[in-house]
């Protein structure tokens, strides 16, 4: 594989921390662009006849992807690798289908490595968001699982 020119760690939920904390020890990413991606699921709630509502409301989308983007900034010193001195970059995906949307993200960002946190469920992916990644990203995919039961 080689040194990643460009790394993307998938921050689902900010209990993760503790899983992302390793990647601070791994210092072959001080080279690598590094992203932190979070994604959020946007619901439909209705059933086609009566009044539908989308949530999160489209104006709150803005201000979600604010505070997201904050929360992930405060978490980034204890993720990012320690001898990182580059630009790290944040996002927040909104939309219907994370696992999709976050195979697009790293498709069309060219990303050569991928790092996700899994909870602890059954079978060899522990989830079935690392499966789809690991399955539909042209990059090569680390799965941080945890130790939990």
């Amino acid at each position: 594989m080689g040194f990643p020119r460009k790394t993307i760690i998938a921050v689902d939920t900010a209990r993760e921390i503790d899983l992302l904390r390793p990647i601070h020890r791994m210092d072959f990413l001080a080279n690598s662009e590094i992203h932190m991606v979070h994604m959020l699921r946007k619901m439909d709630y209705g059933d086609g006849l009566s009044f539908n509502v989308n949530f999160p409301l489209d104006q709150d989308l803005e201000a979600i992807k604010a505070a997201v983007i904050a929360k992930m900034k405060s978490m980034a010193p204890e993720v990012i690798p320690s001898q990182y001195t580059g630009k790290v970059i944040f996002d927040c995906l909104i939309g219907y289908d994370p696992k999709k949307d976050f195979a697009k993200y790293v498709n069309e960002a060219e990303a050569d490595f991928v790092i996700i946190a899994s909870r602890p469920t059954h079978g060899v992916f522990e989830s079935s968001f690392a499966y789809y990644v690991s399955r539909h990203c042209h990059s090569n995919v680390m799965v941080i699982k945890s130790q939990e039961a």
